[in-house]
């Protein structure tokens, strides 16, 4: 299966994951919303995207980006947004660049689209450098969160050398 087409539904699957685990999320109900941060990183946005998709396990992922892209990089971000159809892209624009005009983008991404009636209730927020390596069950965070409302975020650190 190509990437494409793998990632049109939400998650990455592959025909024989390794180690016989099941990668596609399919028979899961709870949504997690994503919003990734860009500038100018095409290509770091797309690593990031693919293994957030291929390692987010036991939700289903509503991914939005919000990009600032000079002329050089406007094109890739096409690309990019083109061979993930189901992540949501919104350009800020240069010439507008002002806190409201980020925080108006913040807004719609963080608010329910009209077109959407899903129940989404939790954000990852991200920046276009992570990278994701490992599988995780980004479920057990949520049922963390539902649970212990003294609980407010969960941190998931990559590496240990990194702060």
């Amino acid at each position: 299966m190509s990437l494409a087409m793998s990632v049109q539904h939400g998650y990455m699957s592959q025909d024989k994951p390794p180690g016989g685990i099941d990668l596609c999320n399919k028979d899961v109900s709870t949504r997690l919303r994503v919003i990734v941060f860009s500038k100018d990183r095409p290509s770091q946005l797309f690593s990031c995207l693919t293994s957030l998709l291929r390692n987010a396990h036991g939700v289903i992922l509503d991914i939005r980006v919000i990009y600032a892209a000079g002329d050089y990089f406007a094109a890739s971000y096409d690309r990019v947004a083109a061979l993930l159809p189901s992540v949501k892209f919104l350009r800020e624009d240069a010439k507008q660049c002002s806190a409201s005009s980020f925080g108006e983008l913040l807004r719609v991404h963080l608010m329910c689209s009209a077109d959407s009636d899903d129940d989404t209730r939790h954000v990852l927020f991200v920046v276009d450098d992570a990278l994701w390596i490992r599988r995780f069950r980004a479920a057990d965070a949520i049922s963390l969160l539902d649970a212990r409302h003294e609980v407010l975020t969960v941190n998931l650190k990559l590496a240990p050398g990194m702060s």
